[in-house]
């Protein structure tokens, strides 16, 4: 059994070891930035510059927790201002301007995913954005820890550890998330979305069962399938249809591993909840305009051309190409 304990000490000692050094004075910002399956990572050293810039802007529009492993940085967005110490995390929205200021030389640790795939829209961030919180206990300090050993190892985890662990990422950040949410539950549009949270980590857990429908959602929390298709219009879709865009997007994450080249495309399917070969080729290509094989090819081309690692690795400071994003960002919400 992997302990609470054993996992914070781990990561603790191998978020000691490795994180960049902070540039001095008049050296560039430098960094790293990685996609982990669902999530988007970045660690970061910054100059100390009082006058802040837009330093999220690799997010894209994503919903982002940042994690300042040392110095002090200066958020601000929707009206609220903090100043992040070491240790303490804060949630910023791609979605809407921000600001960050380096206020003395800092690393920062940034990890992001697109708003439907945690479950909050961009509206349902307001109130939580740029607020300090505590990386030390709970499942804040467990996000903080598992974050922060980013900074030694980002580069350093193979496609299928980083997306392992990508996908532990966006569930921790539907449980601060949650947390938070949890405080205001007074509110009804909170407490709607604190619902919606607790439905799609149950939902991600249940990805693998082909049969997973709608109606077997509604009856396991208690609600009625019409109020399911509210909570998720919310979030501009329908419960099955986040079931299949989500089903997909795994598989796409699958697709991209050159570790699981040797598992048949069918196979990957079914473990994604998608049964049959034709049928995970046709909903594949018409999310994203190939074919499950014509995918891997693809992904090899690029490797062969670039004559690096496969995509989603990362060398230096260049974001890494996503064959993925060649294509189309997600599948289509039709």
């Amino acid at each position: 059994m992997i302990l609470e304990s054993d996992v914070r000490s781990d990561a603790a000692s191998r978020r000691a070891a490795g994180p960049p050094a902070p540039p001095g004075p008049g050296r560039p910002t430098r960094g790293s930035t990685r996609s982990l399956g669902p999530v988007l990572a970045s660690v970061s050293a910054w100059d100390a510059d009082p006058l802040g810039v837009p330093v999220l802007d690799a997010l894209d529009g994503r919903l982002g927790i940042a994690l300042c492993l040392s110095g002090a940085v200066a958020v601000s967005q929707d009206g609220a201002d903090t100043v992040l110490r070491e240790g303490q995390l804060t949630c910023v929205d791609g979605t809407r301007p921000h600001r960050l200021a380096a206020l003395v030389p800092s690393v920062v640790v940034v990890v992001g995913a697109e708003h439907q795939r945690v479950g909050l829209p961009p509206e349902g961030t307001r109130g939580m954005t740029a607020a300090a919180w505590s990386g030390e206990t709970g499942v804040h300090g467990l996000l903080a820890d598992t974050v922060g050993g980013l900074a030694a190892d980002l580069d350093r985890l193979g496609d299928t550890e980083g997306n392992a662990l990508g996908l532990m990422i966006l569930d921790l950040i539907g449980c601060l998330l949650a947390e938070q949410l949890r405080k205001r539950a007074v509110e009804p549009a909170a407490g709607r979305r604190l619902l919606t949270l607790k439905i799609l980590c149950h939902v991600r857990s249940k990805l693998g069962d082909a049969n997973l429908m709608p109606e077997h959602i509604a009856r396991h929390f208690g609600i009625s399938l019409r109020y399911l298709q509210v909570l998720f219009a919310e979030l501009g879709t329908s419960p099955a249809r986040w079931i299949r865009d989500e089903r997909l997007s795994r598989l796409r994450d699958d697709l991209a591993d050159p570790g699981l080249d040797h598992l048949p495309v069918s196979v990957l399917g079914e473990k994604c909840g998608i049964p049959g070969a034709s049928q995970v080729s046709r909903l594949f290509r018409a999310a994203y305009g190939l074919t499950p094989s014509e995918y891997r090819r693809a992904r090899e081309a690029i490797r062969e051309s670039a004559g690096g690692p496969a995509p989603g690795a990362h060398a230096g400071s260049a974001t890494p190409v996503n064959v993925g994003d060649r294509v189309k960002c997600g599948p289509e919400s039709r």
